[in-house]
């Protein structure tokens, strides 16, 4: 059995330290020992940072008519995973090198419990054949340290054509004035590549 001396030191990223049996370290750090006369030193890599998702577009409003009365929501998903320094760590626990993440459409804001498929960072989504209605991309994504995110995007609706424009007459109740009607169009995104 190995026992360290009562009075033995270790050096964390270069100062000296008194050892203590089950210190604890909470940050990322090089810990060097000298055990009489044998030297010995080890990286501790302490990541607390789960990845991050973006979509592109994260949301958005489909047009469809009686004739295409449906539509493909695309969108882009981004996995970012920065390491416990701050910089980009290219591995995660999902997927290895290319940060794989597992996603599911859905039309809750509720996270499903099915479904989930398989995807790469960069990659677009897509839901095929959407009608009408309101759909959510749920996103869960786990780096190499077990840190994991699980999100959704802004709403992706789907409405008919008539539904994108709306006019707001000021004021609603009849009058001998002038009316201001505002006129909204809704930006749309298309479901075509």
């Amino acid at each position: 059995e190995d026992v360290a001396p009562e009075d033995q030191y270790v050096y964390i990223d270069g100062e000296k330290i008194k050892y203590e049996e089950g210190m604890m370290i909470d940050e990322s750090c090089v810990i060097e020992i000298d055990v009489w006369g044998r030297t010995d030193s080890t990286e501790a890599k302490i990541d607390k940072v789960p990845p991050t998702v973006t979509y592109n577009p994260n949301g958005g409003i489909y047009g469809v008519d009686d004739q295409d009365k449906t539509a493909d929501i695309r969108t882009q998903v981004t996995i970012d995973d920065l390491d416990g320094d701050g910089k980009k760590d290219n591995e995660s626990e999902i997927s290895g090198p290319n940060l794989e993440f597992e996603y599911v459409w859905s039309t809750k804001n509720e996270k499903p419990t099915d479904g989930w498929q398989i995807s790469t960072s960069g990659s677009e989504v897509v839901r095929e054949d959407s009608t009408e209605g309101v759909y959510y991309l749920w996103v869960r994504a786990k780096d190499k340290a077990g840190n994991e995110t699980i999100e959704f995007s802004k709403p992706f609706t789907v409405k008919k054509a008539e539904q994108l424009i709306t006019i707001d007459p000021n004021p609603k109740t009849p009058t001998k004035d002038n009316v201001i009607a505002k006129i909204t169009w809704h930006e749309l995104l298309t479901d075509k590549k």
